[in-house]
C-alpha cells in the first residue's frame, strides 16, 4: 500500500516535505513508503485530532506536538496537540513532547 501524502496536514515527517491528515497515516507511510527504522513527526497544535493511534511497527518513533502552519516552531498560542483518543505501543520505541493524550473536553 502507498499512502499519498497532502499538501497541507496535521502531520509532517521530518526530513522530508510531506504532510499527512493523521498521525496513523503517516506513521505506517514511515515505514511502507520510505523504508524508515526511525522517524520523528511534528504536529500541528491547537486542534484535537480524533484518533486511536497503534505503534505496531519495530519503529523508534518521537512525536513533536503544538506545531505552527510550517512546522518548523512551535505554535506560541497553542504550543501542544490533543490526541482526542488513545494510544497503543505494542513494538518499538515512542518518545512523546507536547502531546495531551484523552477527550478533548
Amino acid at each position: 500500500a502507498s499512502f499519498e501524502p497532502i499538501q497541507t496536514g496535521m502531520v509532517k515527517l521530518e526530513g522530508l516535505s510531506k504532510q499527512y491528515s493523521t498521525l496513523q497515516v503517516a506513521y505506517d507511510a514511515a515505514v511502507i513508503d520510505e523504508g524508515l527504522s526511525e522517524a520523528t513527526f511534528r504536529i500541528h497544535g491547537g486542534e484535537a485530532l480524533p484518533q486511536n493511534l497503534v505503534f505496531n511497527l519495530d519503529l523508534i518513533v518521537t512525536l513533536l506536538g503544538g506545531y505552527d502552519d510550517t512546522f518548523e516552531n512551535l505554535d506560541p498560542a497553542n504550543p501542544y496537540t490533543i490526541i482526542d483518543g488513545t494510544i497503543t505501543i505494542r513494538a518499538g520505541t515512542v518518545t512523546i513532547s507536547n502531546l495531551i493524550i484523552g477527550p478533548s473536553t
